[in-house]
């Protein structure tokens, strides 16, 4: 909601600018990159999830009482695990389930706030930049993330770029240098470059000179 508050307060005003895209954001993440941050576990986060589980496993709670090792007696007592517990247990269906669903919330997240700056003006296209590889605690599914945007501006080391093609044929563009040597960026310009990329974003780290 405060994300939509924003939009309907300032997009009005950028209009008048007619700016061609709009960056939701840089570096977003569902929780802290990829720090093993478990949540939400909040009232209201579990009841969605729940409803999520119940249409996942079509209302049957023996089937996934038997996939997570549990013993839930209602829909209202399951409780995933956290990384640590489910390490402990040596089962992830319940971990996995919740990590998983973090990516719908995720998406959901970044098709809302399009939508509404879609709507205010019609016509804009949408990015982000600063997206990762996809990492349990991240939330980045781009199979549910590239029908929202019209573009993005990514961080494409490991085959990313390649991924991201997979599902949507949009513009792309990539960071690079962050201190890298001079040949690992020569490189990362060339993979830009084959792969279609419409330009390359640089980053140059603080360089630290002698005083003397």
């Amino acid at each position: 909601t405060s994300y939509q508050n924003a939009l309907d307060q300032w997009m009005p005003k950028l209009r008048r600018w007619r700016p061609f895209m709009c960056d939701l954001g840089d570096e977003m993440s569902y929780g802290v990159f990829t720090s093993p941050l478990d949540f939400d576990f909040s009232p209201e986060g579990l009841a969605m999830f729940r409803k999520w589980l119940r249409q996942r496993y079509k209302d049957d709670l023996g089937k996934l009482n038997a996939e997570w090792q549990r013993d839930f007696k209602t829909w209202d007592d399951v409780m995933p695990d956290t990384g640590s517990e489910a390490q402990t247990r040596g089962v992830f269906s319940g971990w996995a389930l919740h990590r998983l669903y973090s990516t719908v919330l995720f998406a959901n997240f970044w098709n809302t706030v399009s939508t509404r700056a879609r709507q205010l003006d019609p016509g804009l296209r949408i990015s982000a930049s600063g997206t990762p590889n996809s990492h349990p605690y991240n939330g980045y599914d781009y199979e549910k993330l590239m029908p929202v945007v019209d573009s993005l501006i990514a961080y494409t080391n490991n085959g990313l770029a390649e991924l991201i093609a997979s599902f949507k044929k949009a513009p792309l563009m990539s960071w690079v240098g962050y201190g890298s040597p001079e040949m690992k960026v020569w490189k990362e310009i060339w993979d830009n470059a084959f792969n279609g990329h419409f330009g390359v974003g640089f980053y140059c780290e603080m360089t630290m000179l002698n005083p003397s």
